[in-house]
Protein backbone atom coordinates (compact mmCIF):
# COMPACT_ATOMS: atom_id res chain seq x y z
CA UNK A 1 0.00 0.00 0.00
CA UNK A 2 1.71 3.38 -0.69
CA UNK A 3 -0.03 6.83 -1.64
CA UNK A 4 1.46 9.60 -3.37
CA UNK A 5 3.44 12.63 -1.70
CA UNK A 6 0.52 14.90 -2.28
CA UNK A 7 -1.73 12.71 -0.71
CA UNK A 8 0.41 11.86 2.44
CA UNK A 9 0.57 15.83 3.09
CA UNK A 10 -3.18 15.90 2.52
CA UNK A 11 -3.70 13.83 5.28
CA UNK A 12 -1.27 15.13 7.44
CA UNK A 13 -3.08 18.95 6.98
CA UNK A 14 -6.89 16.93 7.67
CA UNK A 15 -5.36 15.63 10.79
CA UNK A 16 -4.23 19.13 11.77
CA UNK A 17 -7.75 20.34 10.97
CA UNK A 18 -9.50 17.85 12.40
CA UNK A 19 -7.07 17.06 15.34
CA UNK A 20 -6.38 13.79 17.16
CA UNK A 21 -7.91 13.20 21.01
CA UNK A 22 -5.70 10.52 21.44
CA UNK A 23 -2.31 12.57 20.63
CA UNK A 24 -4.73 15.65 22.96
CA UNK A 25 -4.70 17.45 19.84
CA UNK A 26 -8.29 19.66 20.11
CA UNK A 27 -8.34 20.49 16.09
CA UNK A 28 -10.71 22.88 14.64
CA UNK A 29 -14.64 22.50 16.77
CA UNK A 30 -16.89 21.27 14.41
CA UNK A 31 -14.64 19.59 12.20
CA UNK A 32 -14.70 16.07 11.34
CA UNK A 33 -13.33 13.73 8.76
CA UNK A 34 -16.45 14.70 6.76
CA UNK A 35 -16.22 18.55 6.84
CA UNK A 36 -11.89 18.10 6.79
CA UNK A 37 -12.23 15.77 3.04
CA UNK A 38 -14.74 18.48 2.01
CA UNK A 39 -12.68 21.58 2.99
CA UNK A 40 -9.16 19.34 1.44
CA UNK A 41 -10.84 17.49 -1.08
CA UNK A 42 -8.53 14.44 -2.78
CA UNK A 43 -7.82 16.05 -5.81
CA UNK A 44 -6.57 19.16 -4.51
CA UNK A 45 -3.00 20.24 -4.55
CA UNK A 46 -1.61 20.00 -1.01
CA UNK A 47 0.44 23.47 -1.99
CA UNK A 48 -2.00 25.56 -0.53
CA UNK A 49 -3.91 23.08 2.05
CA UNK A 50 -1.62 24.77 5.00
CA UNK A 51 -2.87 27.86 4.33
CA UNK A 52 -6.61 26.73 3.93
CA UNK A 53 -6.52 24.87 7.20
CA UNK A 54 -4.57 28.02 8.57
CA UNK A 55 -7.75 29.93 7.81
CA UNK A 56 -10.05 27.59 9.32
CA UNK A 57 -8.60 28.41 12.60
CA UNK A 58 -8.47 31.93 12.52
CA UNK A 59 -12.65 31.83 11.53
CA UNK A 60 -12.95 29.62 14.36
CA UNK A 61 -11.04 31.12 16.99
CA UNK A 62 -10.18 34.38 15.89
CA UNK A 63 -6.83 35.78 15.16
CA UNK A 64 -4.68 35.87 18.01
CA UNK A 65 -6.34 32.23 19.58
CA UNK A 66 -6.54 30.80 16.30
CA UNK A 67 -3.07 31.48 15.84
CA UNK A 68 -1.68 29.52 19.04
CA UNK A 69 -4.36 26.69 18.55
CA UNK A 70 -2.78 26.05 14.84
CA UNK A 71 0.83 26.15 15.83
CA UNK A 72 0.11 23.67 18.83
CA UNK A 73 -1.71 21.30 16.39
CA UNK A 74 0.81 21.20 13.67
CA UNK A 75 4.05 20.86 16.11
CA UNK A 76 1.75 18.14 17.64
CA UNK A 77 1.35 16.39 14.50
CA UNK A 78 3.97 17.31 12.56
CA UNK A 79 6.36 14.01 11.42
CA UNK A 80 9.83 16.49 10.90
CA UNK A 81 11.56 13.34 9.16
CA UNK A 82 8.68 13.73 6.48
CA UNK A 83 9.50 17.74 6.13
CA UNK A 84 6.05 18.74 5.80
CA UNK A 85 6.53 22.88 4.67
CA UNK A 86 4.59 25.25 5.98
CA UNK A 87 3.34 27.95 3.63
CA UNK A 88 4.11 31.47 4.38
CA UNK A 89 1.02 32.04 6.48
CA UNK A 90 1.42 36.35 7.22
CA UNK A 91 0.13 36.62 3.46
CA UNK A 92 -3.91 35.46 6.10
CA UNK A 93 -3.09 37.81 8.71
Amino acid sequence: FSISENQAQINFWRLVLMGDSGDDVKGVKGIGKKKAEAILPDSKSSSFAGSRVYRQYLNAYGLSRGAREFWRAYHLIKLPERGITIPDLTLFV
